[in-house]
């Protein structure tokens, strides 16, 4: 189903100034694969079929082609599945909205330069609402200008029209950047088999959002850097006080001493009899919230905190021995990605 809607204003954006984790890192995990019947990337949270006698390749950049192999055995894609996240790193102010950053991303995708002419996607002429059973997005036609590069002729233009491509919005909410999944026959195939398109398009699934859910908990083994992500294992507690906490110390037989006083004497225990644990992804571009200062000046207060990157807090809990590998701290977590990570006060 369509409905017509304005994306016209997209178009303000330069391609020059925008910082992209885009197709350049297509690195082929494991060569190519026999399709299976849905492709599922579990990071993004998105699915699309993969029709009967294709071949799925997947990327490190969690892009994918779907193709037939020729006599010779090469897989040629015939539809590619990319995926284009806003860049942490961008020196530049982020995006206003998802429009902004979708314009750019598609920009930015089809723009190439070669020996002879410049290929540059400029408008986005056209942009409808679609829907899939599983997913909204848009189908999209762009205005696609050839300059010519030296010899006679040179800086002369001439325009085409590129697409429809389809686009969905993969954004979490838990993420800091946005990204976009973009289906498109190849730059080398612009006419490219319509059919094929419209139908592994017409099959995405993009996964609900979910509530954003804020647990506390220790790091319960060194987490893992694998490159483009890293993976925290996290053992919950519950932070206690008062007579709730006296109880529970109680019973599990971790008083100090008799009475009140004597049993917590900074009146809190934190509970953690339940050592089941469930592991997230941390994104690089978060920011992470310490109380005991890195450098060694002690801790901070209860109301202000030392930042550091994810990278610099998986260094301070990979030595199991450090405090920081003993402290609890507060995950916000939602769709498995770590939003934001803060040091617990412990008096």
């Amino acid at each position: 189903m369509k409905t017509s809607v304005a994306i016209a204003a997209l178009l303000v954006v330069g391609i020059g100034i925008f910082a992209f984790v885009l197709v350049a890192n297509r690195d082929r995990l494991a060569g190519d694969i026999p399709a299976p019947s849905v492709h599922t990337d579990e990071v993004f949270g998105f699915s699309a079929a993969v029709p009967e006698g294709y071949t799925l390749s997947t990327y490190e950049n969690h892009s994918a082609t779907i193709g037939k192999a020729d006599d010779e055995g090469n897989v040629l894609p015939a539809v590619e599945l990319i995926v284009v996240e806003e860049s942490a790193d961008n020196p530049f102010d982020p995006f206003d909205s998802f429009d902004l950053f979708v314009a750019a991303a598609l920009r930015n995708s089809c723009a190439a330069d070669g020996p002879n002419e410049s290929i540059a996607c400029t408008d986005i002429l056209s942009s409808d609402q679609f829907e899939t059973s599983g997913a909204q997005g848009a189908e999209v036609t762009l205005r696609e200008v050839h300059t010519s590069v030296g010899g006679e002729g040179a800086n002369a233009s001439t325009e085409t029209t590129r697409g429809p491509w389809y686009v969905f919005n993969i954004t979490k909410e838990a993420s800091p950047t946005y990204a976009v999944l973009i289906v498109r026959t190849p730059l080398s195939a612009p006419e490219g088999d319509q059919t094929l398109l419209d139908e592994i398009a017409a099959s995405v699934t993009v996964m609900p959002v979910l509530e954003r859910a804020t647990t506390m908990g220790f790091v319960a083994t060194p987490p893992v850097d694998s490159g483009d992500m890293i993976t925290v294992e996290i053992d919950s507690a519950r932070f206690l006080t008062g007579s709730i906490a006296i109880a529970v110390a109680t019973n599990a037989g971790a008083c100090a001493g008799e009475g009140e006083d004597g049993c917590l004497p900074n009146n809190f225990y934190i509970a953690n009899s339940d050592t089941t644990t469930q592991t997230f992804v941390l994104p690089k571009s978060i920011t992470v919230f310490l109380r005991t200062n890195p450098d060694g000046s002690g801790v901070a207060t209860d109301e202000s905190f030392v930042e550091v990157t994810p990278e610099a807090f998986v260094e301070l809990v990979a030595d199991t021995d450090s405090v920081y590998a003993k402290l609890p701290y507060e995950f916000t977590v939602q769709n498995g990605l770590i939003s934001e990570i803060r040091e617990v006060y412990v008096p």
